[in-house]
């Protein structure tokens, strides 16, 4: 599994959004392989999965009538949806997302917004399906109506999501994000790779990190971080996949290069090399 240390001492103001991405795979003699479709959304960065290919398993489903682009997702993380705040979706649309995260992982999915025909229960006019790909099963039955839905998360790695509306009556529509993740992110380092983690003086919650996205940091906008502060975060993303790093805000003690008095570094966790070296002036690129 990718991970890494990040050490801040003295650190202010620092927000990270971290965000696991796939390795590129090694290069490989194999036999050729017929690829899925490629999406319409975001071209998939995470190497071909041995489980639930869409090719492998063809599906009979009514012809589409979508305004929006939608058909095969592959991405790690990402959003779908129809209308907007203020506007709307169109009547007698059908639109089917089939989306697939890395191999290993689950679908969290998160409603931002949603406001569709009703009534419910029933749905009889416009509604959302979510159901596991491979096995049919549905995750929400068919919903509608304009209370948000609860998150909820999916047995696998590979979904379908299903919109239709009918001849009357055009509301704003949803929009539904989704992220792959471990279906035991939640919980520690395995024993065999557990280390002792350094000795702390932090004002924030530090130590192991086990998620695909997350972030971390101290201090806020126009607060501060306390002096005499050392914190240690460990983050580890599921295997297969690199970290994303990129800043929100910095703003540490200098003078830079050299950082004698706040910084941060950033660190492969098993090899120890340094990605940042101490860094103290502010900082908006990814790494």
């Amino acid at each position: 599994m990718a991970r890494v240390k990040v050490l801040l001492s003295l650190a202010v103001t620092l927000l990270l959004l971290l965000v696991g991405t796939e390795c590129a795979p090694k290069t490989t003699e194999a036999p050729p392989e017929k690829q899925p479709k490629p999406s319409d959304h975001k071209e998939s960065t995470f190497p071909p999965k041995t489980t639930k290919k869409w090719h492998e398993k063809p599906q009979q489903r009514q012809a589409m009538n979508c305004s929006v682009n939608a058909g095969q997702v592959a991405a790690s993380s990402g959003e779908i949806g129809i209308g907007s705040i203020g506007g709307s979706y169109n009547n007698n649309e059908y639109c089917v997302w089939e989306i697939e995260v890395p191999e290993g992982l689950v679908i969290q999915f998160t409603w931002e917004y949603f406001d569709l025909e009703g009534p419910s229960p029933g749905c009889p006019y416009d509604y959302v399906d979510i159901s596991e790909y491979e096995s049919g099963e549905s995750l929400t039955g068919r919903i509608c109506g304009s209370s948000v839905p609860e998150s909820l998360r999916s047995q696998s790695n590979a979904v379908r999501v299903t919109f239709s509306s009918d001849s009357s009556v055009k509301l704003q529509g949803f929009k539904l994000q989704f992220e792959g993740m471990s279906d035991q992110y939640e919980t520690t380092v395995p024993p065999e790779t557990s280390t002792q983690l350094p000795q702390t003086n932090c004002s924030v919650d530090t130590g192991r990190i086990v998620a695909s996205s997350g972030e971390m940091g101290i201090g806020s906008i126009g607060g501060s971080y306390n002096n005499n502060e050392y914190c240690v975060w460990e983050i580890e993303v599921p295997e297969g996949l690199v970290i994303q790093f990129t800043w929100e805000y910095f703003d540490l003690e200098g003078p830079s290069p050299g950082c004698p008095y706040d910084y941060v570094d950033i660190s492969e966790y098993e090899s120890g090399e340094n990605l940042t070296g101490r860094i103290c002036i502010a900082v908006f690129q990814s790494l």
